[in-house]
């Protein structure tokens, strides 16, 4: 993937090809974070608060997240193993609107593995907190 700006003669910048337009806040980034790959028992309730000790205990993060981390590790492995209709189910019943999540950044990036910090997910999704997000999705899934 070739990512290399250019510049014309007359001083224009030449963007890449293959490049996709986000708001400033769904770039924000809070120092202090990691990338975690998925793990298929992410994808229960159980396996995801079991990750998020896990995970809490390795980096020496604030024990009182257990939940906020367990909630955002489920719902980006649901989003990542389950089919789209079993995910936006639990979107639909979360209350949020499928076509804002599918179309957001951290939807389009799944693939790319799990960011944490040692605090909430502070980007939004349409001006709403992912980390609201998260919780209404983990939410549901401990109320089936």
């Amino acid at each position: 993937m070739d990512t290399k700006l250019e510049m014309r003669d007359e001083g224009a910048l030449v963007m890449p090809s293959n490049c996709v337009a986000m708001k400033e806040a769904e770039m924000a980034h809070v120092e202090g974070g990691k990338t975690f790959g998925y793990q298929w028992s992410y994808a229960s309730v159980g396996g995801a608060a079991a990750g998020a000790i896990k995970i809490i205990a390795q980096q020496g993060w604030n024990k009182s997240l257990v939940y906020a981390l367990s909630a955002e590790i489920y719902s980006h492995a649901m989003a990542y193993y389950s089919t789209p209709n079993t995910f936006f189910r639990l979107v639909s019943m979360a209350g949020y609107n499928k076509t804002a999540i599918q179309n957001s950044s951290w939807y389009r990036s799944i693939n790319n593995g799990i960011d944490l910090v040692n605090g909430r997910d502070t980007a939004t999704i349409c001006g709403v907190p992912r980390w609201c997000l998260f919780d209404a999705i983990y939410g549901c899934a401990l109320a089936m």
